[in-house]
């Protein structure tokens, strides 16, 4: 069981870590919203998103069957 010593040591980190997290999280909503607002870059993400979505979804449905090695001869 922890102390309370060791507790204390740990709430200011976790402090810093969901202050960090936030700053960085205002920063993802800040630039998510340049993005939307510029159609040009909005479309370009868009088509990337579809792109790897199109290539992900090939890899969980099992794909193209791995080529047969054949032994040499």
């Amino acid at each position: 069981m922890a102390t309370k010593k060791a507790a204390a040591v740990l709430m200011p980190t976790m402090k810093a870590e969901e202050d960090w997290r936030a700053r960085e999280d205002m920063h993802t909503l800040a630039r998510a919203k340049e993005i939307e607002s510029d159609s040009k870059r909005h479309a370009a993400a868009k088509r990337h998103a579809s792109a790897e979505a199109q290539k992900y979804a090939k890899v969980a449905s099992g794909g193209a069957k791995p080529a047969v090695k054949r032994g040499s001869r």
